[in-house]
């Protein structure tokens, strides 16, 4: 699978994720936002992220 390139995506898209992941960080806490986002690497099938976010 490839990468998505940031500069072909669009702004308002970008920034409406970014926005989501800033509320998620703070509604749910440092370690909960932490592993949802370990689980979420787990189904996406990315080993990096799945390493990295497991230290």
């Amino acid at each position: 699978m490839a990468r998505i390139s940031l500069d072909q995506m669009d702004k308002k898209a970008y920034a409406s994720v970014a926005h989501m992941d800033s509320y998620c960080r703070r509604a749910l806490g440092t370690e909960l936002y932490d592993f949802v986002k370990l689980r979420a690497s787990i189904v996406n099938g990315c080993g990096f992220c799945v390493e990295t976010r497991s230290r």
